[in-house]
């Protein structure tokens, strides 16, 4: 089983919106004035590239931020995850990033769980939603 890791920001919806004009102009410029689509083609290709340039920049300071990957064991569950996550999956975590992905409140306990002083820390993190809550135990850090 495969989940999509999707996430609508700003950027996403500029390109996503620049992207509409153009195919609206295109249509417009291949009825009318058909030499209008050189500069709308040329648009394309580069708002095209400055969206790839600024999500390889984004994936390189998530990667520097977030360095150190932490790994949780689901260990209980109540109910069934939407996402599919079972009994035993690892689930890695480094800033806001998890693999495989899971629920924003998941997410946000994970987060809680990393960030805590180690003389604090519970011995089990669990989901906020109860109607598929999972339970998380922090795995041993390999020496």
């Amino acid at each position: 089983m495969w989940a999509m890791n999707l996430r609508i920001g700003v950027a996403e919806v500029v390109a996503i919106g620049s992207l509409l004009l153009l195919a609206g102009l295109a249509v417009l410029f291949a009825l009318q004035w058909p030499v209008g689509l050189i500069p709308a083609v040329t648009f394309a290709m580069a708002n095209g590239a400055a969206y790839a340039g600024y999500r390889l920049y984004e994936r390189e300071r998530a990667r520097e931020a977030g360095s150190k990957v932490v790994q949780f064991r689901v260990i209980d569950r109540h109910g069934v995850c939407p996402l599919g996550r079972q009994v035993g999956d690892l689930i890695s975590y480094s800033g806001e990033h998890t693999e495989p992905f899971i629920c924003e409140e998941a997410r946000a306990v994970l987060g809680m769980a990393t960030s805590a002083p180690a003389w604090q820390l519970p011995k089990e993190w669990c989901c906020p939603v109860y109607e598929h809550m999972l339970v998380f135990r922090q795995e041993k850090a390999a020496a």
